[in-house]
């Protein structure tokens, strides 16, 4: 039903912090805690991890992220990671390595603004 009002956005926002899984043989991309949208799947970080990477022969379909050693589909929300793979009360924490071969989700990363929380008082 339409009321003439605007609806209201969800800008609440995650802590989270991107590792590389162990032996997974790829680049450490050396980051701290991101704060992103509680909306942002996880095909942008998918996209983000891909590009902190800087090997252009790695895309971000290419990327596999986990939450407790759990596979964490693209298409998934922050804030469903954080309910349904995390359910802990201190920051969101995913591994990255690479996805087994076999066939890829297709990734329609749209630009997220993912960025660094700032320096608690």
């Amino acid at each position: 039903v339409a009321t003439g009002k605007e609806i209201p956005t969800n800008d609440a926002a995650i802590k989270f912090k991107v590792v590389r899984a162990e032996h997974c043989g790829l680049l450490d991309i050396g980051a701290g805690f991101y704060q992103a949208k509680e909306i942002t799947r996880i095909a942008g970080i998918q996209h983000h991890v891909a590009k902190g990477l800087r090997d252009p022969r790695i895309r971000p379909e290419d990327i596999e992220l986990l939450c407790d050693g759990k596979p964490l589909p693209h298409s998934t929300s922050l804030v469903t990671v954080k309910h349904m793979y995390w359910k802990k009360s201190e920051p969101l924490i995913l591994q990255y390595r690479l996805r087994a071969p076999g066939p890829t989700p297709s990734s329609s990363a749209a630009s997220i603004s993912i960025t660094a929380p700032p320096p608690s008082s």
